[in-house]
C-alpha cells in the first residue's frame, strides 16, 4: 500500500512539473499552490474506506483515479 502511494505521489509532482515548466508553463503554480496540491494528494491517498461500507461495495470502487 505504501508503495502504491509513493508511486502515485510521484506520477503526481511529473504532472505537477509539466504545469510549471520554465520554458513554457501551461499554468504556472505558486510554490504554496504546488505544496498544497502535494500535501492533498497525500492526505487523500492515506484515507482509508469507511468501516460501515458492505464488502461488496468495497470492489466497485475504482483503483486508482486516471
Amino acid at each position: 500500500m505504501a508503495a502504491q502511494v509513493g508511486s502515485y505521489s510521484n506520477e503526481v509532482k511529473e504532472k505537477l512539473s509539466l504545469w510549471d515548466v520554465k520554458d513554457s508553463p501551461l499554468a504556472p503554480l505558486s510554490e504554496k499552490q504546488r505544496n498544497s496540491v502535494l500535501e492533498l494528494t497525500t492526505v487523500a491517498g492515506n484515507r482509508p474506506l469507511l468501516d460501515e461500507l458492505p464488502d461488496d461495495d468495497c470492489t466497485s470502487l475504482p483503483a486508482k483515479r486516471t
